[in-house]
């Protein structure tokens, strides 16, 4: 009796078990991890006339940097005066370098550089790097973009094509996904230092021409190419430079106007679980009742014997 009983209850809850288990979000396979993106700038400080691209084009502010959040600032660092300098980022802009703001080493070459690599964790907006040494001469904006939609890099070498990063590239490319009438961003990187640039066959010419096409970008200099897709379709991307049989892929704009795929379906397995529940236990009830010792029938009484007749 009570083995069948304990049978039915672990029966029970390895069902439920189950059925839960079923009903339990799965867990996403996560994405291989991009490589990270470098914006590099060549730096030249003095404490007289500011920073510089260049040794002869130092002004005071110096030159706007750009970086998208998340990605990394890969700064060479020049001293053009021989005095030494340093730079950070003065988050609070009061000329004051804050433990809590990113700085680089003290440098003094002219010749040698140091390299001073920082992730920009920012947010979108406009920031002021300085020398902490030299604050009010040595300054400059930094302006951090938001995330873009795609980041490609490209390659016209031995292996060539798009990839969205510069060990994925493959021809043709990997299809991007858009929505029409919404604004897309693409970074764009050279993965072989050559230069290239990038447009949409909108105008299917099979070339640039009738499209619009984003600056040249090589090794030295990332390119962001921002534009509003008006036409719902499949689309061919490519480099301008070096054709679509080299460096190629698709644009799939979805309509603006298409349905919204559906919802998913409710889910009901966890009320199926709840169903086997009381079932099971309805079993067990039953068996423990049908297993009950039965009751013998009450016997009537015994009729005492009539009196006798007189």
């Amino acid at each position: 009796m009570k083995s069948i009983l304990y049978g039915t209850v672990l029966l029970a809850l390895l069902l439920a078990g189950a059925t839960f288990a079923a009903a339990a979000p799965g867990s996403a396979t996560p994405s291989p991890a991009a490589s990270t993106p470098t914006w590099p700038y060549a730096l030249y400080g003095d404490a007289v006339t500011g920073w510089g691209l260049t040794p002869t084009t130092i002004t005071s502010p110096g030159p706007t940097l750009i970086v998208t959040t998340g990605e990394q600032l890969d700064l060479h660092l020049y001293s053009h005066d021989g005095v030494t300098h340093n730079w950070f980022l003065d988050l609070n802009n009061d000329s004051v370098h804050q433990s809590t703001e990113s700085i680089s080493a003290p440098f003094s070459a002219t010749t040698g550089p140091i390299w001073f690599n920082l992730t920009v964790s920012q947010g979108p907006g406009t920031y002021t790097y300085r020398c902490s040494i030299h604050p009010g001469t040595m300054w400059g904006e930094l302006v951090v973009l938001p995330a873009p939609t795609y980041t490609l890099w490209g390659s016209a070498g031995t292996v060539h094509g798009w990839g969205l990063t510069a060990a994925s590239i493959t021809q043709p490319g990997p299809t991007l996904n858009v929505q029409q009438g919404q604004t897309v961003t693409i970074d764009l990187f050279s993965a072989d230092g050559v230069a290239h640039n990038f447009y949409v066959d909108f105008a299917r010419t099979n070339s640039t021409s009738g499209n619009t096409v984003s600056a040249t970008f090589n090794g030295t200099h990332p390119v962001r190419f921002t534009f509003v897709p008006s036409q719902a379709g499949n689309f061919t991307y490519a480099c301008g430079i070096h054709g679509a049989s080299v460096m190629s892929g698709t644009l799939d704009v979805a309509s603006s106007a298409a349905p919204a795929p559906p919802s998913s379906p409710p889910d009901y397995t966890v009320y199926a679980a709840a169903i086997v529940v009381i079932v099971i236990v309805a079993i067990v009830v039953a068996v423990v009742i049908r297993r009950r010792p039965k009751t013998p029938p009450a016997q009537p009484p015994v009729n005492p014997p009539s009196p006798p007749q007189g």
